[in-house]
């Protein structure tokens, strides 16, 4: 049994650098559940997060494997870690909810617990983004959480003759740039979401793909947008696959498709030994937050088998044509080098009378002779 304490005094001083300062959790679900930060700028829950990303590629690699011991390794290294290898100890502590307590969890379940989920989805970091004056005189705080290193965005309408403002939100992800997915940066922000500082923000890839939650079916889908080049080069993999995918009733032979799609995303085969890098992400916009997490793997399949079902008149639109088009000059590329090699070398067999079977140092020789 797990070891809790609590303690009324909630000053930073309580507190070493190596100690994990977490918010209880705001849902039920395990799956979806996000692990949440009490502070982005504490040095012990950086420190965690490099722990996380250290071991996140591998931890999801035992979860599509299902090898329930190499997860339990896993979140038992970083806890041992923390918990007993710095100097001095850290401690995982959980701000008790309506009031200013904490709770210790201990070296144990609950902890491992936390590791876990915080390694399958990305933390979420604490903000404190509008005050105002309650009518009892008191101060009033409104929060938000957001994915760290993603950030979502509000376009503005410019105001009207009245000088009233109205605000559109804006359903695409947003790196540190939204000049990177082809908006110009509005002139005025009146979003209750605080932008989180340069440190914070990170790039998202080129290798991540962008889902949605279908409101008629409530189902996990592919999110439309085109200005993303992670959704284009899965559009393009789709394309390819799609007349096979719908030519077998197999439903065994249709997940197998989707999923080899969903691993090549997630640089978990050809990629990989390309050194293509970083690895590609599902991420879908939690409806709590307005932020965006990563997706679970059947999830994606999921998305995946969804967008495999559907066609349009115009199959691939223009970013992805051109797309295409690389991908299949590529290809010919290779297969044009290939044949020329082999053109080589059977020139070289016809000129040295070299035979497969004999070394080519000893054909050679009797060549020369």
């Amino acid at each position: 049994m797990d070891l809790k304490m609590t303690t009324n005094d909630p000053s930073p001083q309580t507190f070493n650098n190596n100690d994990v300062l977490l918010l209880s959790p705001v849902n039920d679900s395990a799956e979806d559940e996000l692990v949440r930060f009490a502070s982005s700028a504490h040095i012990g829950n950086r420190r965690f997060e490099i722990f996380l990303n250290i071991y996140r590629q591998q931890y999801k690699l035992a979860l599509d494997r299902s090898d329930k011991d190499t997860q339990e390794c896993i979140a038992m290294i970083i806890a041992d870690t923390i918990c007993n290898r710095c100097k001095p100890r850290g401690r995982f502590f959980v701000k008790v909810s309506n009031n200013d307590g904490w709770d210790e969890l201990g070296f144990g379940g609950d902890t491992l617990d936390y590791i876990k989920r915080a390694l399958l989805h990305h933390p979420v970091v604490f903000n404190s983004v509008n005050k105002g004056g309650n009518a009892d005189g008191t101060e009033d705080t409104k929060t938000s959480t957001g994915v760290v290193g993603l950030h979502c965005f509000d376009r503005m309408v410019p105001p009207k003759n009245n000088g009233k403002k109205r605000c559109r939100k804006s359903s695409y992800l947003c790196p540190s740039s939204i000049e990177d997915f082809g908006f110009k940066r509005p002139c005025h922000h009146e979003s209750l979401i605080l932008n989180y500082s340069n440190e914070q923000r990170k790039h998202i890839s080129n290798n991540d793909v962008l889902c949605a939650v279908d409101e008629a079916s409530d189902k996990y889908v592919l999110h439309p947008t085109e200005h993303s080049v992670g959704n284009n080069r899965l559009r393009v993999m789709m394309h390819l696959r799609r007349d096979k995918y719908l030519g077998t009733t197999s439903k065994e032979e249709q997940f197998q498709i989707a999923s080899e799609i969903v691993s090549i995303v997630r640089n978990e085969m050809e990629m990989r030994d390309s050194g293509i890098s970083p690895p590609g992400r599902f991420l879908v916009e939690d409806i709590c937050t307005g932020y965006w997490r990563e997706m679970s793997r059947k999830r994606a399949v999921e998305a995946v088998m969804a967008g495999m079902k559907k066609r349009t008149k115009q199959d691939i639109s223009n970013p992805q044509t051109a797309a295409l088009q690389c991908l299949k000059d590529k290809i010919r590329k290779k297969d044009s080098e290939s044949r020329m090699r082999q053109e080589y070398v059977d020139e070289i067999q016809r000129k040295y009378r070299v035979k497969c079977s004999e070394s080519p140092r000893k054909s050679f020789a009797n060549a020369s002779a």
